[in-house]
């Protein structure tokens, strides 16, 4: 049996749109996870601001330093995977990216 042009169009479609599914709901997973992680920034810092003093203040703040970190890192591969699409969107228009 052999595949033919609306077979591959049909497939296509669905590869489609499970990576741009995936891509979203991992945008929004990581948005909830972002919101929480700036609360507990901001209540670290008044936890600080307070005078407040120990191991797990100093353990909260050197998390939230790591999570900077792989914040900005994400963030980056996040736009160079966009860059990789819109290049291949312009090279490609007919591939419906």
């Amino acid at each position: 049996m052999w595949l033919n042009e609306s077979d591959i169009h049909h497939a296509w479609g669905h590869v489609k749109g499970f990576m741009g599914n995936a891509w979203a709901h991992g945008h929004k997973f990581l948005n909830t996870v972002d919101k929480f992680a700036n609360l507990g920034q901001r209540l670290l810092g008044a936890a600080a601001a307070s005078g407040l003093k120990g191991r797990a203040l100093e353990a909260g703040i050197n998390a939230s330093n790591q999570y900077d970190q792989i914040r900005r890192k994400a963030t980056q591969i996040g736009r160079d995977v966009d860059t990789t699409v819109d290049r291949f969107r312009r090279a490609a228009p007919e591939l419906g990216l």
